[in-house]
């Protein structure tokens, strides 16, 4: 009887040190979550959406391992209520990062296409043509042109949206420089046909794309 009280006991002994070690465990793993979280909410969004790759890899490691120690414990649950708070916390921020992702990545595709109809030249401001002078604009005006009917076959409405905006800023540099600086003859001239070429490939697309609404409503 004595040998069975001893064993009892020593079993509850042995099965409150496991508990204890695995909450440790737990608490150690609740506390690089939590630091971590709350390290990457107070990042600026645009620094994060634009690490947010290694930032979401690092998250589903920690969750991960966290997820798994807590198997091992009986009393979890003032823990979880932590790591819900903290889980939330994260898929707020997530939310405000995504948005943020979405914008830098059209603002790529359009500098991207602008890069396409003007060159390297072309600087990663949007829609910036302070590099456009008296002596390069008339050339800046064919290249322009000559690009777009050269690919415009592979546009979307939403690029022409954008290439339009670019010929009137373009436009709009065109006339500053006119004020300030001497252009040649030749140049204005040049630039007119360049102008008069693009109005009438812009209407001809804007029938297209209206023939394409069309069709796809009746479909």
């Amino acid at each position: 009887m004595k040998n069975l009280i001893l064993l009892l006991l020593f079993s509850l002994i042995t099965v409150g040190s496991c508990q204890d070690r695995s909450t440790e465990k737990v608490n150690q793993y609740v506390s690089l979550y939590t630091n971590y979280v709350d390290s990457i909410i107070k990042l600026p969004i645009k620094d994060a959406a634009h690490n947010w790759v290694k930032i979401q890899d690092r998250y589903q490691k920690l969750k991960i391992n966290l997820d798994g120690a807590l198997q091992d414990i009986e009393n979890k649950k003032r823990i979880k209520k932590r790591i819900d708070t903290f889980s939330s916390l994260f898929k707020d921020y997530r939310i405000e990062v995504l948005v943020e992702s979405d914008k830098l990545n059209l603002e790529s595709a359009k500098i991207l296409l602008a890069r396409s109809l003007f060159g390297k030249q072309y600087k990663n401001k949007r829609q910036s043509f302070n590099w456009v002078n008296n002596k390069n604009i008339a050339t800046v005006y064919d290249t322009f042109y000559e690009n777009v009917k050269l690919n415009e076959s592979n546009y979307l409405k939403q690029d022409w949206d954008e290439i339009k905006l670019l010929h009137m800023a373009l436009e709009s540099r065109r006339k500053t420089i006119e004020e300030l600086y001497t252009v040649t003859i030749d140049s204005k001239n040049t630039i007119k046909e360049v102008n008069m070429k693009f109005a009438t490939l812009s209407s001809f697309t804007k029938i297209k794309f209206k023939k394409e609404i069309i069709i796809s409503k009746k479909k």
